[in-house]
């Protein structure tokens, strides 16, 4: 990415701005660029150690930033006192807040894995809802002593009277589950529900027995912080915080690599919340012996 390009002998100080322009010179904060892209080619034209300096504000990375040692020793920095986010997600707007105080928006994109306002990470709308207080036992549910006959890697058991009346499992939802060895985390999608056990539409990595902790993902949002994702209509859910006006949401979409020393970034991928210990033994992986149904 603009690596080929001539680099002309001195180095630089380049400003960028999210209220700049990148047909401005970049040289002083009046005439900061506005994205990481122009910032980066303009580093490409100079030689030795440049430094880029990051008005407050969130940046978005529509692709990967390509630097190669031509860049040794260069930065980015957040201007001091500053906060500044850099995000490899997609801005998300065209908000509509409904009757119920759920907000809706239109999300170009086949699944999101994530959902930051104003660089911060939200929760997924689920069932239990998350206890800040307790990650580990609080917030989640317990799966319960597989019946015979079931496969423990693609069947799950659970207690009827965890679920309230309007939270019940359904077919289509999908289920984030740690197996009973803490080893993995899964998330699965409901095929079909008979009596207590759930079986779901591909296996787990490992056997989803009894130790299992588990929520189920639900498509409206009921606590605030909480969103959700309807694949099939690309709709966006979101029960905001007072005073959201629309501004600052973002779905990360692809990763940005950069060197920022910014004070904080996106992070790639969803980790639900921390692993418990495992367990002492060796884990079950899959078998070639598949078990059926019962009859």
């Amino acid at each position: 990415m603009c690596s080929s390009q001539k680099r002309s002998p001195f180095m630089a100080t380049i400003y960028i701005s999210p209220t700049g322009n990148d047909k401005n010179t970049g040289l002083d904060e009046t005439s900061a660029f506005q994205t990481l892209e122009r910032a980066l080619q303009a580093m490409h034209q100079s030689a030795g150690a440049d430094t880029v300096y990051l008005a407050g504000g969130t940046y978005y990375a529509k692709d990967a930033l390509h630097l190669t040692a031509a860049d040794s020793g260069s930065s980015f920095v957040a201007m001091p006192g500053e906060k500044v986010v850099i995000s490899g997600g997609t801005p998300v707007s065209g908000w509509t807040k409904g009757a119920d105080g759920v907000w809706t928006a239109h999300v170009d994109a086949d699944q999101v894995e994530q959902f930051t306002l104003n660089g911060v990470k939200q929760t997924e709308s689920r069932f239990p809802n998350v206890d800040p207080d307790d990650p580990v036992r609080g917030g989640w549910l317990w799966a319960k002593d597989l019946p015979n006959g079931y496969d423990p890697q693609k069947s799950m058991a659970f207690n009827p009277s965890d679920f309230p009346a309007g939270h019940e499992p359904k077919v289509g939802q999908t289920i984030s589950v740690f197996a009973e060895n803490g080893y993995a985390n899964d998330k699965l999608t409901i095929a079909s529900i008979q009596g207590n056990v759930i079986t779901f539409t591909t296996e787990a990595n490992y056997d989803l027995g009894a130790a299992s902790r588990y929520y189920v993902s639900e498509k409206t949002p009921d606590d605030v912080g909480e969103w959700s994702y309807d694949s099939a209509t690309q709709t966006m859910r979101f029960k905001a915080p007072e005073g959201f006006t629309g501004e600052g949401a973002s779905s990360p979409t692809t990763t940005a690599c950069s060197s920022s020393t910014a004070p904080r970034t996106w992070a790639s991928r969803r980790s639900p919340s921390p692993t418990p210990r495992p367990r002492q033994g060796t884990p079950t992986r899959r078998r070639s012996r598949r078990m059926t149904r019962p009859g």
